[in-house]
């Protein structure tokens, strides 16, 4: 089966080696300082509150709260780009915190005490694959869009440093 921009796809669907980065439950941000061997840092691009799409949070043009980060392991090229997106009637109690990370990532935050219930969707864009976390915490609801860029690519492909040569694991997916 060959994969289409931006099309959702299935556990089943989904390459071996992506499928712990894409459809695990627990944090993001440990999994990568792990990976990383202890180097993790979180560049903020913007956050603010904006209106919001149509449809995002299953909400209709109102006001969220939007932040935007590159994630970085012991590399000079980001790993991951995340987008957190909360309705503005949300951010109340507990919620509020996540304005004022700052450079901390919202890992951190989000799995320190508790276990959040997640819904998830994946799909593989042009940036590379992605997942789309619905997270409900402490009775909110947060979005998280989190896209793997190609510098995380090489490393899983090729942990050792040795330059991978061939065609990429999600290059030709079967059934």
């Amino acid at each position: 089966m060959r994969l289409k921009s931006g099309e959702v796809v299935s556990y089943g669907q989904t390459p071996l080696i992506w499928r712990e980065w894409l459809w695990s439950t627990d944090s993001l941000t440990l999994r990568l300082k792990h990976l990383a061997q202890g180097q993790f840092h979180v560049q903020v691009i913007a956050q603010g509150t904006k209106l919001g799409k149509p449809g995002v949070l299953g909400i209709e043009r109102r006001a969220v709260w939007q932040r935007n980060v590159l994630l970085y392991g012991n590399d000079t090229m980001p790993w991951v780009q995340a987008c957190t997106t909360i309705a503005q009637r949300e951010m109340t109690g507990s919620l509020r915190r996540v304005k004022f990370l700052r450079s901390r990532a919202l890992g951190y935050l989000l799995f320190g005490r508790h276990r959040p219930k997640t819904r998830r969707i994946v799909r593989r864009t042009a940036e590379g694959w992605q997942r789309i976390s619905y997270y409900q915490w402490h009775g909110r609801t947060l979005e998280v869009a989190e896209t793997f860029l190609p510098a995380f690519e090489a490393r899983l492909l090729c942990p050792s440093g040795i330059p991978f040569r061939g065609r990429p694991a999600w290059g030709h997916m079967r059934d």
